[in-house]
């Protein structure tokens, strides 16, 4: 697709500069905001200015041009209409594949970065960029374009003066010059390490390097990098590459990060604790994870940490867990890829979760477990619920499993006994999904239903696999159930099983659950009730590149899917207005009972 591209080279200084007069200055820079705020505005999906408008804006006058070009300029597609800068003249834009070889060979033959006017003007237009979005391209001829233009620009003044957000291929960043990327001014960065072709080891180990060593580069200067999200293709491993160790060390010595997403093939437990002990570090993703012997043996405070997600083998997430505490963790994460390392791993890590984190801010927890390797080692699931128990800012519980049906021991004592000195009033979801409680006639009976009613008030989403069917429950059992409150927010419940007899269960359910209604679901091998469904709301916040009337069309299909949710659109210009709008609803949504909220 053409990028429409001024025929003037931009000006080197904003409009007014050569007005001597004070008071025609400041007017002049004020004019100049103004038109930022006007042309920045209006680029969204609401807005009425495309890219073709804002050249012929750019062309009006100098107090014009510098406003529009850097609006037209600020988020390019690719780098693509970049090098369109240094084109011959006549030469068009490539609009299919075919035609992109030529296109990069006429370029390169032409030489004409060398001319000082086309410099002039590819650095006018380059300074201007904020984001780079070089994900999607791996032909080699971009990159040799880029290596190029930032080895013709020098060690000098960084060629993207104005770059916040870097989102590369790994074909960019095997190019020498990779690490004159990187201007203290980048905030988000983004290299997915996976090439289209099965690449060489030495391959994958280079663009590590390279990516470290930019990474190493921002290390005592004033930077400003608070995001970054480096993934490469899994690989089965127990050591770490020098690569890997190296990029771990130079992100844990970036003191201003706040968001970090690692998919590494070994992340060493150490290296994971450093990472969290960054003091602005709020986010932290990682996998894969294993122990070394380089864990601390006191544990280390990440003060800001509120999302951490583990994956990785049992010794590495436990030796991580214990070597940390999170004071205002919200929400953890645990996938669990092996069990052969660590007898009973379920309950060792949730004793290891409660003391990680704080009981009055923990809120949501969940844990997937791989395929169940180790034979006639079952675990009683009362040891892995109870150290929850203190946790009484809980809101979900969520235990899963990768494999058919996980066995564990439970009993209708150990349930109530659990729930009876459980402190969790604010506890909105429980699911324990893929795993098998005993046998046929040891495992629990549907009368722990009575014991979820009574001691979980603001229980939204009930899910647990098969139970011992019995009817006939005890009337008193449901009486003290009824009595804990008069109206319970129970709006889903799936038992997981199966057969007729499952069928008879509807009037005792119904007796503990008035509000619910008998529905199949097949996809959870069992039967489910839901409640009445209160009409939802659906935010949607439009991003740049969608347009309002398609936006609308789109969630007026949903809303005609799905009768009880009622889209509201924020089509708001800057994420100042979106944010407080957002909070504005959810103020009002809080006051109202059992509602639901979904955003997007």
């Amino acid at each position: 697709m053409s990028f429409p591209i001024d025929a003037s080279p931009a000006p080197s200084h904003r409009p007014g500069s050569e007005v001597s007069a004070p008071a025609t200055v400041v007017a002049s820079v004020l004019d100049y905001d103004i038109l930022c705020v006007i042309f920045d505005g209006n680029r969204g999906p609401q807005g009425i200015l495309t890219n073709s408008d804002l050249v012929r804006c750019a062309l009006i006058s100098r107090a014009f041009s510098e406003a529009a070009l850097r609006a037209l300029w600020k988020n390019p597609p690719t780098l693509r209409p970049l090098w369109h800068v240094l084109a011959p003249p006549n030469l068009k834009f490539p609009k299919k594949d075919d035609e992109t070889e030529e296109y990069f060979d006429k370029i390169e033959s032409a030489g004409l970065h060398k001319d000082a006017a086309y410099w002039r003007r590819l650095v006018g237009y380059a300074r201007h960029i904020q984001n780079i979005n070089a994900e999607h391209l791996f032909d080699q001829r971009d990159a040799n374009l880029l290596e190029l233009v930032l080895h013709e620009n020098g060690t000098g003044r960084p060629f993207f003066p104005s770059l916040r957000s870097l989102q590369l291929s790994p074909t960019i960043c095997t190019i020498p010059s990779f690490c004159r990327l990187f201007a203290s001014t980048v905030r988000n960065l983004k290299c997915s390490i996976k090439f289209k072709d099965e690449p060489e080891d030495n391959e994958e180990l280079r663009v590590l390097h390279n990516i470290a060593n930019a990474v190493g580069s921002l290390q005592g200067t004033s930077s400003q990098l608070s995001w970054i999200y480096v993934e490469k293709r899994a690989r089965e491993s127990l050591l770490a590459s020098k690569a890997e160790l190296e990029l771990l060390h130079n992100i844990s010595g970036l003191r201003s990060l706040q968001n970090i997403t690692l998919r590494l093939s070994v992340i060493p437990a150490s290296t994971v604790v450093s990472l969290a002990a960054i003091p602005t570090l709020n986010f932290l993703e990682l996998g894969t994870v294993v122990v070394d012997l380089a864990v601390p043996a006191h544990k280390v405070t990440s003060p800001a940490l509120r999302v951490l997600r583990l994956q990785g083998r049992s010794t590495g997430v436990l030796a991580t867990l214990r070597g940390l505490y999170a004071p205002v963790l919200r929400t953890l994460n645990v996938n669990v890829t092996d069990f052969t390392s660590t007898p009973n791993i379920f309950s060792c890590v949730a004793e290891a979760v409660t003391n990680t984190v704080n009981p009055n801010v923990f809120c949501h927890f969940s844990a997937i477990l791989g395929d169940w390797t180790v034979p006639n080692a079952l675990e009683r699931l009362n040891r892995i619920l109870r150290p929850f128990a203190p946790l009484h800012a809980l809101r979900d519980i969520k235990l899963s499993s990768e494999s058919t049906f996980l066995p564990f021991i439970a009993s209708d004592a150990e349930f109530a006994d659990i729930l009876g000195n459980a402190r969790w009033s604010q506890l909105e979801e429980f699911v324990l999904d893929g795993l098998l409680l005993g046998d046929r006639e040891s495992r629990p009976s549907t009368s722990i239903l009575c014991y979820f009613r009574a001691s979980c008030p603001n229980l939204r989403t009930l899910v647990l696999p098969s139970l011992r069917v019995e009817v006939n429950q005890p009337q008193p059992l449901i009486d003290a159930a009824l009595s804990s409150s008069p109206r319970h927010p129970l709006r889903l419940l799936r038992l997981i099983g199966g057969g007729k007899v499952w069928a008879s269960l509807d009037p005792y359910v119904r007796s503990i659950f008035p509000t619910l209604g008998l529905s199949q679901d097949e996809s959870y091998r069992g039967l489910a009730w839901q409640g009445p469904v209160p009409r939802s709301l659906l935010w949607v916040v439009l991003e740049e590149d969608t347009k309002l009337s398609e936006a609308r069309s789109r969630s007026s299909e949903l809303a005609g899917s799905e009768p009880n949710l009622l889209p509201i659109h924020l089509p708001f210009p800057h994420a100042e207005i979106e944010r407080s709008a957002i909070v504005g609803v959810t103020r009002y949504l809080r006051r109202l009972p059992y509602r639901n909220h979904k955003g997007t």
